[in-house]
């Protein structure tokens, strides 16, 4: 069953994208995509794989145990101030960095792998960056998941007087041995 909590908002989000032939975070090459407005839903999903046996019914029956198989945490943000250049390059795969941001539209190959080909990168969402958000806060929290990318395209709601982008990150555990799925700190504010 999924367990839901709501980051507060408003946050600034940035992406870090990994150096396809490393796997390495490429720091210099940090974007914020934008700011969110409001609180974000992370909604995490455990995975399980039943175990069935003869003795609760075999496969037609009830499973007689549960094995935890790992996690996935869905970002669903709703981007009030966005930097829509990066996010088309986001949406059609372009974070398969090279020494550089592909441009909007090149996607990756059929087949490409999302984690071994270095597609992921590290999605932060900070509430301290005053510069950004347009408001203080004192402890304010920062929130990264090391292995995100967007599993579902955006939407843009345009409007007269305010535009805003939605759009959904998936993010995956760093590895099996440490099953690190986010880190949590609390900031002051620059």
């Amino acid at each position: 069953m999924p367990v839901a909590h709501y980051y507060a908002g408003p946050a600034a989000v940035t992406f870090t994208p990994r150096d396809t032939s490393t796997g390495a975070l490429v720091t210099a090459e940090a974007v914020v995509l934008g700011v969110n407005r409001d609180a974000i839903p992370v909604i995490t999903q455990p995975k399980f794989a039943d175990i069935m046996s003869d003795d609760w019914g075999g496969e037609n029956g009830v499973p007689s145990d549960a094995q935890y198989m790992g996690a996935i945490a869905v970002i669903q943000l709703s981007l009030i101030k966005f930097n829509l250049s990066y996010i088309d390059r986001l949406m059609t795969g372009a974070a398969h960095y090279t020494g550089g941001w592909n441009t909007a539209g090149e996607g990756f190959p059929f087949g490409y792998m999302i984690r071994a080909g270095g597609l992921m990168g590290q999605l932060t969402l900070n509430s301290a960056n005053a510069a950004y958000t347009d408001v203080a806060k004192t402890n304010a929290k920062v929130m990264n998941f090391p292995y995100a990318f967007v599993r579902n395209g955006g939407s843009v709601n345009q409007g007269t007087a305010a535009a805003a982008y939605d759009l959904q990150f998936e993010a995956w555990l760093n590895s099996s041995i440490t099953r690190q799925l986010y880190t949590v700190s609390y900031t002051t504010p620059t």
